[in-house]
């Protein structure tokens, strides 16, 4: 059911004019090699499926209307806007990406009342903060699109169209308030900037990685030796945080009763993701998390499955379009896939070589992951990593206690600073060894090879996966 409404929107996403045959199609196979699937139930996959495309009609593709969009160019027109900035900062190594919510701009020297986003990028250090209300000078231009990449369409899912690059800004003396979000930012910069203060670099830019998903303190170098070693994910904040995070608050909370203790569970959670920004990875984690752990209170058996696609069907019902043109939500949905299909079946096998078992652990659900997403990562970015599996062993280890010690230097620093001291000192040792392993294996020749597959290669690579998963998940269930 919940796969169903998927398919259908990622149809009516990438092509909407060829459903009616795809749903005649899949009925007949329905009909014809699943006797025993009832009527019923195949009504309500039909039902779901044509929901997803419905789901996606309704969503705009383009900027219509008063939407500041439709005054974009591909070359580019000057203009001025004033716009309130209405979303936590992207920060990367030499600039910040804003969004702008519009309220006009100015046409030969008029001002006309507009509205949609904008996206913005603007250098560090430039006194602006979430709530602020801003005019911008600059050019306004259509996201670029490319044979390989379409920011056009990437941005799209977030109902952005137009971008400013580098624009002369100035703040109009107005900030709106948010009651909940406006402590939430700040507590968000203070945190950080604690965690800089205390942790030196470049290991506070680890340190800010994995806590907050703050890229600003990694350079060009610092970042390809990420990707080189296959460790990019630690710092997309994804379901590997999410689990961390959930355990902990979890057993600080072992002398509550269970329900509370996941209604306190949950809510961290949420306030978590609000905290880091709420990427589409991270959401779909938590969602993901906070059914399971009501399923569990419930005594039921947590399926893997069920959940991964019940937390997508929601992420996807509100943003239908993330499910084609988002990288990040369709590697970490690859990689969990990848963990379900393969980690059993290899942990068997890597247990008749390795007697721990928490090693063989960290290997299966690297090398699960791994394969989740190969076909992916090949398709997006024409190279795979030769020692991820070496380097996921050295460093995933050491991802729970640089968090923990991270995190704690900066609260216990608040209360008592010597205390804080020293656990930044602990956490710097750890984050250094990390960044040491990480550039060693980074700098290996060969640590990542050119694996360039077009659309042909993607769907093969797709396919024979998708087959050797669902022979494993036969066989488990036959046994």
């Amino acid at each position: 059911m919940y796969l169903s409404f998927l398919i259908g929107v990622l149809f009516g996403t990438l092509a909407p004019y060829v459903f009616p045959s795809v749903l005649i199609v899949g009925m007949i196979l329905v009909f014809s090699f699943h006797k025993k699937i009832s009527f019923f139930i195949s009504l309500i996959w039909v039902v779901f499926f044509l929901l997803g495309i419905f789901r996606v009609e309704i969503v705009p593709r383009f900027p219509m209307g008063s939407n500041i969009g439709t005054v974009a160019t591909e070359k580019g027109v000057s203009v001025d806007i004033i716009g309130e900035l209405s979303a936590f900062p992207d920060r990367r190594y030499d600039h910040e990406k804003w969004i702008v919510t519009v309220e006009k701009y100015k046409k030969e020297h008029q001002w006309i009342p507009a509205e949609g986003l904008l996206l913005v990028r603007i250098p560090h250090e430039n006194g602006l903060s979430f709530g602020d209300k801003v005019l911008l000078s600059g050019t306004l231009k259509i996201p670029f699109q490319s044979d390989d990449f379409s920011y056009r369409d990437y941005l799209s899912k977030d109902g952005i169209f137009s971008v400013m690059n580098y624009p002369k800004f100035q703040k109009t003396g107005e900030t709106s308030r948010h009651i909940f979000l406006g402590p939430l930012y700040h507590l968000r910069v203070w945190f950080d900037q604690e965690l800089r203060w205390r942790i030196r670099a470049p290991e506070s830019a680890f340190a800010a990685g994995i806590l907050i998903g703050d890229r600003s303190g990694f350079s060009p170098d610092l970042s390809q030796s990420f990707q080189k070693t296959g460790l990019s994910h630690l710092l997309a904040l994804s379901g590997y945080n999410i689990t961390i995070i959930a355990l902990a608050v979890f057993f600080m909370t072992i002398w509550l009763p269970k329900i509370i203790r996941i209604i306190i569970t949950i809510v961290f959670l949420s306030l978590f993701v609000l905290f880091v920004g709420g990427g589409a990875s991270i959401i779909r984690a938590a969602i993901m998390g906070s059914i399971g752990l009501f399923i569990v209170h419930s005594g039921r058996k947590a399926e893997g499955f069920s959940l991964l696609f019940l937390a997508s069907m929601v992420m996807v019902g509100f943003r239908p379009l993330i499910l084609a043109y988002d990288p990040s939500f369709q590697l970490s949905i690859a990689g969990v896939l990848g963990l379900l299909l393969f980690s059993e079946p290899l942990g068997i096998f890597f247990g008749r070589f390795i007697t721990s078992r928490y090693w063989t652990e960290i290997l299966t659900a690297t090398i699960g992951a791994q394969l989740g997403v190969f076909p992916l990562i090949t398709f997006l970015f024409g190279q795979i990593s030769i020692v991820s599996p070496l380097a996921n062993l050295c460093i995933v280890p050491l991802i729970p206690m640089a968090m923990l010690f991270s995190f704690l230097s900066v609260v216990m620093g608040v209360f008592f600073p010597l205390m804080g001291d020293i656990l930044a000192f602990v956490s710097w040792n750890i984050l250094h060894v990390g960044l040491v392993v990480v550039q060693f294996l980074g700098n290996i020749p060969g640590a990542s090879i050119p694996f360039q597959t077009g659309i042909i290669g993607f769907l093969i690579l797709l396919f024979l996966l998708s087959v050797s998963g669902i022979f494993l998940l036969y066989r488990r269930s036959e046994s």
